[in-house]
């Protein structure tokens, strides 16, 4: 079964790129460059965008798999992408590292709720639109003080969000799960315990598809 599941093409949309897994290789496609005609395998997938919807309704070996989710939660309009990395957990503080950052607390499988914050790419780019004259950049030179603007916009991020990913920790007692595509860059900065699983999506996509 296992080696079924892994030749098993999976996709997870998002809002600037699409993902798919193809025999366990990961290929990567911006949103403005995918089109579903471009791959005739039978894929099963999940979407956010909501723009790409109808597109994909018109192409039947695209197989959305949305319906197969089920989440204790009282949270209103949790977003598939958000179901699908915590439907699997069963206490932890799960953090989506992408466009956005989606962070989701699990107790006793029980999803409790959860934030969502501009994501590292999204934060310089709101930098820049309102202080053009500044160069930043998406990444930075590790010093414990920066002094540099693109420095201190880069750590100032990732720091922000280290001081309250180890508060929550504190506060709720459970384990962080990092996933998503800044996660690994992440990890370097985060001085408390955690688990990286950068496919965590895909691997409970498969978990579902069982």
């Amino acid at each position: 079964m296992k080696n079924s599941l892994d030749s098993l093409y999976l996709s997870d949309i998002g809002h600037t790129n699409v993902k798919i897994l193809k025999n366990g290789e990961l290929e990567i496609v911006p949103l403005s460059h995918f089109s579903p005609a471009n791959f005739p395998q039978k894929i099963f997938y999940i979407n956010v965008n909501l723009q790409i919807q109808k597109t994909l309704d018109k192409f039947p070996n695209w197989i959305n798999i949305a319906n197969l989710i089920k989440i204790d939660t009282n949270y209103q309009n949790l977003g598939i992408d958000r179901q699908v990395a915590i439907f699997d957990i069963e206490n932890g503080i799960v953090v989506d590292l992408g466009t956005a950052i989606t962070i989701d607390i699990v107790k006793n499988r029980k999803h409790l709720g959860g934030y969502i914050l501009l994501g590292k790419n999204s934060t310089i780019q709101a930098f820049q639109n309102k202080t053009s004259h500044l160069k930043f950049s998406d990444s930075g030179k590790m010093k414990t003080l920066p002094n540099e603007t693109q420095d201190a916009v880069y750590f100032g991020f990732f720091h922000q969000l280290k001081f309250f990913l180890k508060s929550l920790k504190e506060n709720e007692n459970l384990p962080i799960i990092l996933t998503g595509g800044d996660s690994q860059e992440f990890a370097k900065y985060l001085d408390c315990s955690y688990t990286l699983n950068t496919n965590l999506i895909f691997d409970n996509m498969k978990t579902l598809l069982k």
